[in-house]
């Protein structure tokens, strides 16, 4: 028989419902489920832990308050992957209004440490910024998406920036207060970065703004600026290593390799019950389906061929299984992504489908069922029509 015979076949006979058969497609489905259950989460913390670590925070290695031998050993330090040192690192806060405390954090554009542009017409000139196309002009924590605000090109900002210049005699701090105008001429999307309150300008203006708001009474800090952060890490230990009180944003991923582990244990505790599954089911089919497997017989069909069908429509049902499956997830994971993705901090959640355990166990499906079919084959052999017909 052609193959399309084999397939018409298995149709028509798969038309007719079986319990034992939806019993069957249940319980790989539930098999199928739990199998791609750690690698899923595994595939979210993944992608989540490369994009936090594509961050600025976790590629710019700090020094608090340096020693004039920090700063000799800085100076004479030389490494190709380092972008930029900034000896007079202060973070830039600019006030929209004080009274309400809104405010935009200006940092530097320096290259590998500016996010992804979404619009932009020109390099960032004097006092233009590259800011989210959503901001959040306060602290904030556990926000919903909809409290962001919409920004605009040609947007501008009159920001008002204190200069520390002193104490009064009961210690409150004294600030001279400095207005410049900005004007928004880049736009990103701040969804992976989390930085809603972060805008950027050139290297020219945040050292403009770094010198008119320099103050003896602030904290000295270095910042070394590293292409990525595998080169941050690696530079940042042979800091330490040489006395340098350096440090780094990390982010702890100790617990991904158990994860996988686990996912591994779990595919293979799964193929063993689906191979227990798979011999009840064949046994099971024998026993129900003899006066079919008599009529193959009868019609001319020799053992291989009926061994082909019977392996198609376990294969056919193996299929529904993981149909219902795929269905389920894609609605299940954007309902999810939806509404965890109305608060700001999960708007970094990616929930995509783990191919590699899906296929794996689809083969080991195939090959159990191609086994243990070919095994029963030699059992349907040894009767006759009418013993098959008489069971």
């Amino acid at each position: 028989m052609k193959l399309k015979d084999y397939i018409f076949i298995t149709f028509k006979t798969f038309k007719n419902n079986s319990f034992r058969r939806n019993i069957f497609i249940l319980v790989i489905s539930i098999f199928l489920f739990i199998v791609i259950i750690p690698f899923l989460v595994y595939n979210i913390y993944y992608k989540a832990i490369n994009t936090v670590n594509d961050l600025s925070d976790t590629k710019t290695i700090t020094i608090d308050n340096p020693t004039q031998s920090e700063i000799d050993f800085i100076k004479n330090y030389q490494n190709k992957n380092i972008v930029k040192i900034d000896y007079n690192y202060n973070l830039i806060r600019g006030y929209l209004d004080e009274a309400k405390e809104e405010y935009i954090y200006i940092n530097n554009a320096i290259k590998y440490h500016t996010p992804n542009i979404i619009t932009t017409n020109k390099e960032l000139n004097d006092f233009e910024l590259l800011c989210p196309e959503k901001m959040y002009y306060k602290i904030f924590d556990n926000i919903v998406y909809s409290d962001l605000i919409d920004t605009s090109l040609s947007d501008e900002f009159s920001l008002d920036f204190y200069q520390l210049i002193g104490f009064d005699e009961e210690g409150t701090p004294l600030y001279d207060k400095k207005n410049f105008n900005f004007t928004v001429t880049s736009l990103y999307n701040a969804d992976l970065t989390y930085n809603y309150s972060t805008c950027y300008v050139n290297d020219h203006t945040y050292e403009f703004l770094k010198n008119e708001l320099k103050s003896e009474y602030i904290i000295p800090a270095i910042a070394i600026y590293v292409n990525n952060q595998d080169n941050a890490t690696a530079i940042n230990h042979e800091l330490q290593a040489n006395n340098i009180n350096s440090f780094l944003t990390t982010v702890d991923d100790d617990f991904m390799t158990p994860l996988l582990d686990l996912g591994i244990l779990l595919i293979t505790f799964i193929s063993i019950a689906s191979l227990i599954v798979l011999i009840i089911y064949l046994s099971s089919y024998f026993k129900n389906e003899y006066k079919k497997l008599a009529l193959y017989k009868a019609l001319g069909f020799n053992k291989k061929e009926i061994g082909r069908l019977m392996f198609l429509e376990i294969i056919l049902s193996i299929i529904i299984a993981f149909i219902i499956d795929l269905l389920i997830f894609i609605i299940v994971s954007n309902i999810v992504e939806y509404v965890l993705k109305q608060q700001v901090q999960y708007r970094i959640l990616n929930i995509s489908l783990p191919i590699f355990p899906l296929i794996l166990y689809f083969i080991i499906l195939i090959l159990l069922t191609f086994i243990i079919t070919k095994g029963n084959i030699y059992r349907l052999e040894k009767l006759s029509v009418r013993e098959l017909s008489d069971k």
